[in-house]
């Protein structure tokens, strides 16, 4: 597997364990690196290097983040997957939702007498 693989497989472990946030922050700055560790890799952002600053509003199901420290590059991994996962999300929810209608339809035409054409 390619170290992108690698990258990939794990940001996705971590939005669905919860480690990582799957959803968009409230709040992102940017600016010069303080130090803190990156919250996807691990690794300190120095300095000389740019960070975001993330901020995400609470929510009942979320985990409390301990730094919302992000390298610019994992930063934009970690929105390519959440917002594939996002979507790959609503494609089921939509799914889900006419399976439910259909079903909802077939009892209703089977009261009233109807049947399958």
């Amino acid at each position: 597997m390619s170290e992108n693989g690698k990258v990939r497989d794990n940001l996705l472990d971590a939005i669905r364990s919860g480690k990582l946030p799957g959803r968009s922050p409230e709040r992102t700055w940017a600016g010069r690196g303080c130090g803190a560790a990156c919250m996807i890799c691990g690794q300190p952002i120095n300095a000389d290097e740019l960070e975001y600053e993330l901020e995400f509003a609470p929510s009942a199901d979320s985990k409390k983040q301990e730094g919302n420290h992000i390298h610019i590059a994992c930063f934009w991994a970690w929105e390519t997957e959440r917002q594939k996962l996002e979507a790959q999300r609503g494609t089921e929810n939509a799914i889900q939702l006419s399976r439910e209608v259909a079903e909802t339809r077939l009892a209703e035409d089977e009261q009233e007498g109807g049947g399958p054409a």
